[in-house]
């Protein structure tokens, strides 16, 4: 599965405390999800998106994408975001593997330390109906 976390600029620093988040409530290493930090078209990759990679890396693999999809203001923006992180998602170019993609963004939170693995469980339950 991957857990691909969307942004642009305005809420990157948000997002990326988020992502620390989501590995720190992590008790080991999961090889099972891979995060991938999705910025925006014309997001630039910042240092602190690299550090946060690699702090994440600890705990999951990780993956920097940039959205291709040209886009801006609402829900143009959003939408084209989206249809950029899932046309990544799609290309197995970053090592990725999975059966789903569970898009969220920087103003979401865990409601549960174990959230993955519910996620995981319910996206299996509906496979199999």
């Amino acid at each position: 599965m991957i857990l691909a976390l969307q942004y642009w600029k305005n809420d990157e620093p948000q997002a990326l405390r988020l992502a620390r988040l989501l590995a720190d409530i992590e008790p080991k290493k999961r090889t099972d999800v891979t995060l991938a930090l999705v910025r925006r078209h014309d997001c630039e990759l910042s240092d602190e998106a690299e550090d946060t990679q690699l702090y994440c890396g600890r705990k999951f693999p990780t993956a920097l994408l940039r959205s291709d999809e040209p886009g801006e203001g609402w829900p143009g923006g959003s939408n084209a975001l989206w249809r950029g992180t899932m046309a990544k998602c799609s290309i197995p170019q970053f090592g990725a593997t999975g059966s789903a993609v569970f898009t969220f963004e920087a103003d979401c939170v865990p409601l549960s330390a174990d959230w993955i693995n519910r996620l995981k469980a319910e996206q299996i339950g509906r496979a199999h109906v």
